[in-house]
């Protein structure tokens, strides 16, 4: 009988004693069955070796009305303990067969270890109660002989921290033995789509029977998502501090968010630190809804030339009655100067690139808890001071500027069509591309929310097959290992295909699908790609779930060009960089949309 079961035995004689059923069950006997079957019936064959349902059922429940710790201040000499605690969970998650099977409810087992762990005063204590831990899990098979390493190898998994974290040779030697398990490529947390290879995630429980989840589970929060970076995101190489640090700096952060709003700020902050625009939360939340300011002044605002620039009017009529003008630029919003407000706002803003980050900031500058804030700007040489009424989304509607209310085509001439790609649908794309054929330009406006119009446009434009990407991949059976072997393609054998000069105009809204589309479309023969830096984030999130009923998007494949250089975090490059200026805004000239009609018409 192993340690876990000797702990659990005692466990269910102290429940009798207070007449009470046992709250867990020993699964180490049948860890060699339950690597090949279901959840579900491995909790059928608990029940026929002695263990009741309700007890099982007991066993579930445990911890669905909290984890037993409503606060948790970790002192400073305890944040390293954690932060091992949180990378042998994640590991063990990940990488331990009957766990990655279902065989336990992991997240409990971690506030099942926490009473013994913060209690634990040296590193031999600790050593062993987690040496106790990982052993008492179950048996499994391993490999035989090295793993070879896979051909078209993008980046392997980094386990060092095994040998370099102070663990006992007996730890070291049962963690390395984990990692020399034979694993399906199909988990109980993860699988990978056939067609597309990106990642599914699931089981991740969100707890939604607390909206502010107490700090057990909001260390669960961080354990969660940082192992989630750790061993299945494309791009945690990109991350420009170590990924560490991060763990450690936000285990007092998350542990001690006790105010709701406060805790759904650290986990926002938390999942910028990915610095992928694509991992964001999803929907609009409450809390953070809140903290930005649910009221909006009727003036849209992008940054041009570094500076805040009046760009436009939410409501034309409540724009012009605020006196600024479009073209002023905004210097301080209710006497912070927008440089500080940037600096403040970046660390709760995921972003790629400072192209995506500044586009974000811009759209909530002019947001305020209030009903009307106080700005500074520049018109012309003169400073002003005003203060401006801000309207609800109910009072004033809010422009979308990733989806402006455009047709889909427009002839800007008899030989010049222009798409407009935000209003463009696949079931259009015939009909469409059909009207053009015989024009001699064509412009492809992406600097907008797009659909997959890739394999409809491309037969249309290309004269033959071409590859315009490739894709890496997890490989679920090594976690923290990519591969890159997959490729797409664009166009079809077509001798008719679109024989005009084809321009595609991109800037910071051409982000995922836009982005796939320009590097597609670009393949055509006579294109040519104009305007500035895109989002950096090539890829459609994939849903992931956190304590409290957050729920994110992360990225789960990587993207990049045929010749393997990297589309995350760069963007596409235009062949010619237009960067919008003032002067352009003041006047209503559109500097992109002017280069491609000179370049057609040359």
């Amino acid at each position: 009988m192993n340690k876990r079961e000797q702990k659990l035995n005692r466990k269910e004689q102290e429940g009798k004693k207070k007449g009470k059923g046992v709250t867990e069950f020993p699964i180490g006997k049948l860890a060699v069955v339950l690597a090949v079957i279901p959840v579900l019936i491995m909790i059928g064959i608990v029940a026929r070796h002695g263990f009741s349902e309700e007890q099982i059922m007991q066993e579930r429940r445990e911890f669905m009305t909290g984890s037993g710790y409503e606060e948790m201040h970790i002192p400073e000499e305890k944040i390293e303990d954690m932060v091992i605690l949180g990378k042998v969970w994640g590991y063990i998650k990940y990488y331990h067969p009957v766990v990655t099977h279902g065989g336990y409810n992991w997240d409990y087992e971690l506030f099942r270890i926490l009473p013994e762990y913060l209690e634990v005063e040296s590193r031999d204590e600790r050593n062993a109660l987690l040496l106790e831990w990982v052993s008492g899990l179950g048996e499994f098979q391993q490999r035989e002989g090295e793993e070879p390493t896979p051909e078209n190898l993008h980046f392997d998994h980094d386990l060092s921290w095994i040998d370099e974290s102070g663990f006992s040779q007996e730890l070291i030697s049962e963690l390395r033995g984990i990692e020399r398990a034979m694993r399906r490529d199909n988990t109980y947390y993860m699988s990978l789509h056939q067609n597309l290879f990106s990642l599914s995630i699931k089981n991740e429980n969100p707890y939604v029977f607390r909206a502010h989840p107490d700090a057990g589970y909001r260390l669960l929060t961080l354990y969660r998502f940082w192992n989630k970076v750790e061993y299945f995101f494309p791009y945690g190489y990109l991350i420009d501090e170590e990924w560490d640090d991060v763990l450690r700096e936000f285990v007092p952060k998350l542990t001690g968010a006790d105010v709701h709003q406060e805790y759904k700020l650290a986990t926002l902050e938390l999942i910028a630190r990915a610095q992928d625009t694509q991992t964001d939360l999803v929907g609009e939340d409450t809390q953070i809804e809140n903290y930005w300011g649910r009221n909006y002044a009727p003036l849209e605002v992008t940054f041009i030339e570094g500076q805040a620039v009046v760009t436009g009017y939410h409501d034309e009529t409540r724009g012009e009655e605020t006196g600024v003008n479009i073209g002023d630029i905004i210097t301080k919003v209710d006497g912070t100067p927008v440089d500080e407000m940037i600096e403040e706002r970046s660390k709760y803003i995921p972003a790629s690139n400072d192209a995506s980050k500044l586009r974000e900031i811009a759209e909530g500058l002019l947001r305020s808890r209030d009903n009307e804030l106080e700005i500074e700007y520049l018109s012309g040489e003169n400073i002003e001071t005003t203060t401006i009424e801000c309207f609800s989304q109910q009072q004033m509607r809010i422009t979308d500027r990733a989806r402006k209310d455009l047709p889909p085509l427009e002839m800007i001439n008899d030989e010049i069509a222009y798409i407009y790609m935000g209003s463009l649908r696949p079931e259009m794309v015939n009909e469409v591309m059909e009207d053009i054929m015989e024009t001699e330009g064509l412009i492809i406006d992406l600097r907008s929310f797009s659909r997959d119009v890739i394999d409809g446009m491309g037969s249309y434009l290309m004269p033959e097959v071409g590859e315009f990407a490739k894709i890496s991949h997890a490989d679920i059976t090594m976690p923290g290992r990519y591969i890159m072997e997959h490729s797409l393609d664009v166009g079809s054998e077509n001798a008719d295909y679109y024989q005009g000069n084809v321009v595609i105009l991109v800037n910071e809204y051409t982000q995922g699908q836009g982005e796939l589309t320009a590097m597609a479309l670009r393949m055509a023969p006579r294109a040519t790609v104009v305007g500035s830096t895109t989002a950096g984030a090539p890829v459609r999130p994939t849903p992931f779930e956190l304590p409290g009923n957050i729920e994110i998007g992360i990225s789960g494949r990587g993207i990049y060009h045929p010749d393997g250089t990297g589309v995350q975090q760069v963007g596409i490059i235009p062949d010619i960089e237009v960067l919008p200026t003032i002067e352009g805004i003041r006047t209503g000239l559109d500097e992109g949309l002017e280069k491609a009609l000179e370049l057609i018409q040359e």
